[in-house]
């Protein structure tokens, strides 16, 4: 039968109001849970600890050991670390190990695990209420003691009834079947094996039959979540965050310092330092009341076994030894390559690459094996060292990789979905080196999208697929095949278009803002894109977001106090990207922090840090591309105003006025100088009006309107002044 369902605005009877502190006791809040209506669990490989598989983490540290070369352990080491600003995760590992073993043989091992307690309480509650798990291991199907099967939802069309009572729903598919009792394996090309990777996880994150299910469980039940980390901006947390529900959530948080379990809630709830802190504020946020509860403690399995009434068994089974089938030098080299280029370590990738290439008759340093190439393999890590040399901005490097890339794609030597990755560095590289138009960008990336699609590797293909589409998107934007395509790329779950579409929304809506409440909207939004690209590991999208999110919190920073605006936010992102961006020698993010910054000095009439800013942008000169060099230009100006040389100040905007049309920035650029040499010339010649009203660029926003309304002679000139950046109408 059952129970009555807690009032909306109460956590199974308790009421939690903002200042609510610690409310309850874990009996109570249990024996609240245990006379609720039937509620839904969701889980994750923090209740397989014990089992002997490997969790996430151990799983990374075993790859660190096994197949990364020594000389690189510690600089990929520092991506295991939790505040890792761009870190290593298990389904990135399996990303790159795919390209070796498609079918995920090494995954075998989560076959052999040992059920614990907490899988024996999970099959138990499982007769009662839904349970939701991301893990794919069999452990809970084993331990289930009923004579029929556990119901288990593994493929799309079983997630398409609304959610019962009881059963398991596997979200992430399953390695196993548990059939009358005996384990069947799940082949890999079956609809309900496991989703491991990056990629197939994003894709399944487009499954509409999975996503209602769990808007649908959330909304209609409490929830109880137990050894999920809820790190994952991109996972299932996203559906969480996605979901308003006037439901209780329960989250058993481990914190291995917590000397005894403590329930938390309300502000006290929102402002602790643990995994879903995000959802609660995400529910601030929108004003919706807060039904979150956190049970803080050292021991989530006991109060899973503390759930279902099973006994506690707290021995530890061990651990699983991971098969990665058999390795060589020549996998081990192009893994760690391949894992370098994930976590944007470019420049690490480059040296390995170039080592692998040089030393091909010779042994590898740290190594007694001999690592001769096949002529096969020399020209795979060729065309894996032209990816490297891309992103850094750097044109010598670009036109180097362009040489490397047409080299080996006229090789004959390229499997099909390496080919066309060569190609598409080629054209990627000859866009960036020479004056290729977007509309001839356009039609080579439709071609090689078009053979992409083609391509009888799929997930290979698939993934060169959307790195075309996202690249199209920012090039080519224009292009109609490179839109449909781009599209495509969003619907098959792509995480760099799905960054890209986030960061393109939320920079809309900051283009289309009207006041500092929508400004602080849309820097939310830019800020989510921010933990969308770090859990990802996407350093070059996360770099661009980062300076963005500045460039937002700079503007906001003039709206809302025009003559004294507190930069603080803004640098602090800036400076995070300038950090991130030198330690991946990722030059040209580097410049774009450096001008955000220069622009801060320079209105902050700082002139020792601008000067400093200034000689840093003129040490990556070469990377600048036209635009930048004109920001530099007009840095210089403002150092000029700031050190009272008007006269050159104003020959310097006077120079930027005469910008061709078709100068990127175009009429911002122009418009800025223009403004800015008539104030130069008012101070310069008494009595002369300065501008009598702002560049059609800026008018009509309001923290331009207030600062120019508001400048009077007894103003320092430095503050009359406009910069160039956006937005503008």
């Amino acid at each position: 039968m059952k129970h009555q369902s807690p009032c909306p605005g109460t956590s199974l009877g308790i009421e939690l109001s903002e200042d609510a502190l610690a409310v309850d006791t874990w009996p109570a809040l249990l024996e609240r849970l245990r006379k609720s209506e039937p509620y839904a669990i969701l889980c994750g490989s923090g209740i397989s600890f014990r089992s002997g598989l490997p969790t996430g983490h151990s799983f990374n540290e075993t790859f660190l050991q096994d197949l990364v070369l020594p000389q690189y352990r510690s600089r990929v080491s520092e991506h295991l670390k939790p505040d890792a600003s761009v870190s290593l995760r298990f389904e990135g590992i399996l990303d790159v190990w795919s390209r070796f073993d498609p079918a995920l043989r090494v995954l075998d091992t989560y076959r052999l695990g040992t059920p614990t307690s907490e899988h024996r309480a999970l099959a138990r509650l499982a007769e009662s209420h839904a349970i939701v798990t991301t893990n794919f291991d069999g452990l809970i199907e084993r331990s289930w003691a009923c004579p029929r099967d556990l119901p288990v939802a593994c493929t799309d069309e079983q997630f398409l009834p609304e959610p019962g009572d009881g059963g398991l729903y596997k979200i992430h598919g399953t390695v196993q079947r548990v059939v009358n009792g005996c384990p069947q394996d799940v082949a890999s090309l079956d609809g309900s094996f496991c989703i491991a990777t990056l990629g197939t996880i994003s894709s399944n994150m487009e499954s509409i039959p999975r996503r209602n299910f769990l808007h649908c469980l959330r909304r209609s039940r409490p929830l109880v979540v137990v050894g999920y980390s809820g790190m994952d901006d991109f996972d299932v947390c996203r559906w969480l965050f996605d979901t308003d529900s006037p439901k209780a959530l329960v989250w058993i948080a481990y914190d291995e310092n917590a000397e005894s379990t403590t329930v938390l809630s309300g502000r006290e709830a929102i402002d602790l330092k643990v995994a879903p802190r995000p959802i609660m504020r995400r529910k601030a946020d929108r004003n919706v009341v807060n039904t979150s509860t956190i049970v803080r403690t050292r021991s989530p399995a006991k109060l899973l076994a503390d759930l279902s009434g099973e006994p506690y068994d707290d021995k530890s089974w061990g651990s699983k030894k991971l098969e990665w089938g058999a390795t060589c030098l020549w996998q081990r080299s192009l893994a760690t390559a391949l894992l370098l280029l994930q976590l944007s370590l470019f420049h690490e990738a480059e040296n390995l690459l170039r080592g692998l290439l040089q030393n091909v008759e010779g042994p590898l340093r740290g190594h007694d094996d001999d690592l001769a190439l096949s002529p096969a393999q020399q020209t795979c890590a060729q065309v894996y060292l032209a990816q490297a040399l891309m992103p850094t901005g750097e044109r010598r490097k670009r036109r180097e990789a362009l040489e490397i890339a047409e080299a080996a794609a006229d090789s004959g030597l390229l499997e099909p979905a390496l080919l066309l990755r060569a190609r598409f560095l080629a054209t990627q590289a000859r866009f960036h080196t020479s004056h290729m138009s977007a509309s001839a960008l356009g039609d080579s990336l439709a071609n090689l999208y078009v053979q992409a699609k083609a391509c009888d590797a799929p997930a290979l293909a698939a993934e060169l697929a959307a790195d075309i589409a996202v690249f199209g998107r920012q090039q080519a934007r224009t292009h109609r095949a490179m839109y449909s395509a781009f599209e495509a790329a969003l619907d098959g779950g792509s995480l760099s278009a799905k960054g890209t579409r986030l960061h393109e929304d939320a920079r809309r809506k900051w283009s289309a803002c009207g006041s500092p409440e929508e400004l602080s909207l849309a820097i939310s939004d830019m800020e989510e894109v921010v933990t969308f690209r770090r859990d990802l590991g996407q350093l070059d999208g996360l770099c661009a977001s980062l300076n963005v999110c500045g460039g937002m919190r700079q503007r906001l920073a003039e709206w809302t106090s025009p003559m004294e605006p507190d930069y603080g936010a803004a640098i602090q992102y800036h400076n995070e990207s300038l950090r991130l961006a030198a330690n991946a020698h990722l030059f040209w993010h580097q410049s774009q922090a450096l001008i955000d910054l220069g622009y801060i000095h320079a209105k902050s009439a700082d002139a020792a840090r601008l000067k400093a800013t200034i000689e840093e942008l003129n040490v990556l000169c070469e990377i600048l591309d036209e635009s930048d060099r004109h920001h530099m230009e007009f840095l210089a100006a403002y150092a000029r105003v700031i050190a009272k040389d008007l006269t050159a100040a104003k020959r310097r905007f006077e120079k930027l006025i005469d910008l061709p049309e078709s100068a990127k920035l175009g009429a911002r650029m122009r418009d800025a100088a223009r403004f800015n040499a008539a104030v130069c010339r008012a101070a310069l010649t008494a009595g002369l009006p300065g501008p009598p009203e702002l560049p059609p660029s800026h008018r009509c926003v309001r923290f331009w309107e207030d600062r120019f309304v508001r400048h009077t002679l007894y103003v320092p000139i430095v503050s009359t002044l406009i910069d160039p950046l956006p937005p503008s109408n």
